[in-house]
C-alpha cells in the first residue's frame, strides 16, 4: 500500500531534482499547467512544433500529452513525442481529452495508445469508457458520472491488465489501476469544476510524478496532490468568495502544502482487484 509519508516524499523528490516534464497542452489550460509544473518544483517546456520533438523530448525526464483541442499539427506533435519518448524509454501521461465527444479524437487515443504504450492514460469516466468501448454519459469533453463504483473499479482494472498500463479515471472519486492494485482518491473540492484547466493541469502534474516514481504510484501521489490542492484552495475561497482566488488558490496549494496538510487531509483507499 502507498503510504502518505511515500507520497509526500515523491512530492519532495520533484523539488530536489526539478525535472523537465514537457508538456503538450492546449491552449486554454497551458499557462495553468506550466504553472503547476513549476510550482511542484519541476520546470516546464510547452513545446508543440512535430520537426523539433524528438530533440525536446530525448531532454525532458517525463512527458505529458494533452488531446485538447486537437488539430492536424497538434495531432502531429502529439506523434512525434509519443514516438520520441517511446524510443527514449522516457514515460508519458496521455490525456485522452475529448475521446468521448468525437469519433476521431477516440480513434486517435486507441492508435497512440497501441502503437506507443503510455505508462497512464488518463481521462474522465466518459473519456475512458468511451475509449474501450463502453456505455457513457457526457456534454461537451464533460462527464456525467455513473455512480456505480463497483462498476467502474472493476471495467478500469480490467482495461490496465489488458493494456498492461496505469489508467487513470478523474471524477468525484479518482480510480488509479495497472490491473493488479487499484486505489481510488477522494481528495478534492466540489468546486474544482467551476475553474478551467484543472484536469488539464493534473495531466502535467502527473508528468511531474512519472519524474519522480513508478506509474502507479505516481498517478495516486498526482491526484491526491491535485485534490490537496483543491482543498487548500477552497479554504482560501471560504474566506473571500472569490472565485479567481480559488484558481490561484490550487497553484499556491501545490507550492505550499507542507507535510502536516498531506499527513492529516490525504483520503485514498485500496481495492481488491
Amino acid at each position: 500500500m502507498i503510504t502518505t509519508e511515500d507520497i509526500y516524499k515523491n512530492r519532495q523528490k520533484i523539488n530536489s531534482l526539478h525535472p523537465l516534464v514537457h508538456c503538450i497542452s492546449n491552449a486554454v489550460a497551458a499557462n495553468f499547467s506550466a504553472n503547476a509544473v513549476l510550482a511542484l518544483g519541476a520546470k516546464a517546456i510547452m513545446a508543440e512544433y512535430s520537426g523539433e520533438m524528438s530533440e525536446i523530448v530525448s531532454a525532458a525526464q517525463a512527458v505529458s500529452i494533452n488531446m485538447g483541442m486537437i488539430s492536424d499539427s497538434k495531432a502531429e506533435a502529439i506523434n512525434a513525442a509519443a514516438k520520441a519518448a517511446s524510443d527514449c524509454n522516457i514515460p508519458f501521461v496521455v490525456d485522452i481529452v475529448g475521446a468521448a465527444c468525437s469519433s476521431f479524437r477516440k480513434n486517435f487515443a486507441k492508435e497512440l495508445v497501441s502503437e506507443y504504450r503510455p505508462a497512464v492514460i488518463k481521462g474522465n469516466q466518459a473519456e475512458i469508457f468511451a475509449f474501450c468501448g463502453l456505455p457513457f454519459n457526457a456534454e461537451g469533453i464533460d462527464s456525467e458520472d455513473s455512480e456505480n463504483t463497483a462498476y467502474s473499479l472493476k471495467k478500469i482494472s480490467d482495461l490496465a491488465e489488458e493494456l498492461k498500463t496505469v489508467i487513470f479515471m478523474t471524477g468525484k472519486a479518482d480510480i488509479i489501476s495497472d490491473g493488479k492494485r487499484t486505489i481510488s482518491v477522494e481528495n478534492g473540492s466540489s468546486l474544482m469544476p467551476y475553474v478551467t484547466g484543472t484536469g488539464c493541469a493534473l495531466g502535467a502534474v502527473t508528468g511531474c510524478f512519472l519524474a519522480a516514481a513508478e506509474p502507479f504510484e505516481a498517478a495516486v501521489s498526482a491526484a491526491v496532490t491535485m485534490g490537496l490542492a483543491g482543498e487548500y484552495a477552497e479554504e482560501f475561497f471560504r474566506k473571500n468568495g472569490s472565485i479567481s482566488g480559488f484558481a490561484a488558490g490550487i497553484t499556491d496549494g501545490l507550492f505550499s502544502m507542507d507535510k502536516e496538510f498531506f499527513i492529516g487531509k490525504a483520503r485514498y483507499f485500496s481495492h481488491a482487484t
